[in-house]
């Protein structure tokens, strides 16, 4: 299945990689790929979003195949990873992060680590954004919607629905059915058991995602919590220039510490 990705190359054993979310693409982290740090930077559409392949079955768009294909694209990676993501993108990342080979941090975002069984009241803020985006074909007036809930900087909407539209949207039942069955994992416990500098950002306006909720995770993971004024659920376009400066604060002290560490050895 062809993946579409989005890099730079420098000449670096330092990467940082950036997954998406549900029904977006790897275009919401553009600048900060495009922006002046020394480390290869890759994000990529998975599968029936952006520009990558749509899958012939929903099976192609479940939470375990994303997790496959995510470490696919990572494992040919040399050298240390940070990994980024954003929404569905960071459950992703919270649930790969052990099989991640050289793992030096992690940065979720518009994520709450869901715990088993599943405690959606506990970890989400209901609100009418969500139901959009676990059916198969709202219409345009409920997208653009969904899309004013979600951020606070309107001026990223457009590029928002026209991801939402060009995304296939069996992406959206299978995601629903994942959450229906409960097939994601006890995410609360893996945060906190990485053994890796953790952060979260948390924009002040985040519509969906529980701010108390993260402020005790954050409390019993040794993790950073960071709030983005005037950012809604999408920190990467809404807060470019604040999101790429955490990014680059936060990998310089992944990568030298791995440096020393590597150095004492």
């Amino acid at each position: 299945m062809y993946i579409h990705t989005i890099q730079n190359k420098v000449n670096s054993n330092n990467n940082i990689v950036f997954l998406h979310g549900n029904s977006s693409s790897s275009k919401v982290f553009q600048a900060a790929i495009e922006a002046d740090l020394p480390y290869n930077m890759l994000a990529f559409d998975l599968p029936g979003h952006g520009l990558s392949e749509f899958s012939e079955n929903i099976n192609g768009y479940s939470f375990d195949n994303y997790k496959n294909v995510s470490l696919a694209q990572i494992k040919q990676l040399k050298g240390d990873v940070i990994l980024v993501g954003n929404s569905l993108g960071g459950h992703i990342v919270i649930e790969i992060a052990e099989k991640v080979p050289n793992l030096k941090g992690i940065i979720i975002m518009g994520t709450a680590p869901v715990k088993s069984p599943l405690n959606l009241e506990e970890a989400i803020t209901l609100n009418e954004a969500l139901p959009v985006f676990m059916t198969e074909n709202p219409s345009d007036a409920d997208i653009n919607k969904a899309m004013k809930i979600g951020t606070y900087q309107k001026k990223v909407n457009e590029l928002l629905v026209n991801d939402f539209q060009q995304a296939d949207g069996k992406i959206r039942a299978a995601i629903a059915l994942d959450f229906t069955h409960e097939r994601l994992g006890n995410e609360y416990k893996m945060f906190q058991q990485l053994h890796c500098p953790k952060m979260i950002i948390q924009g002040r306006q985040e519509p969906t995602v529980n701010a108390l909720y993260l402020h005790e995770l954050a409390k019993k993971s040794a993790a950073e919590l960071v709030y983005l004024e005037a950012c809604g659920h999408y920190p990467s376009i809404e807060q470019p220039k604040q999101f790429i400066q955490l990014l680059k604060n936060f990998s310089q002290t992944c990568f030298n510490e791995a440096s020393h560490s590597q150095s004492a050895k």
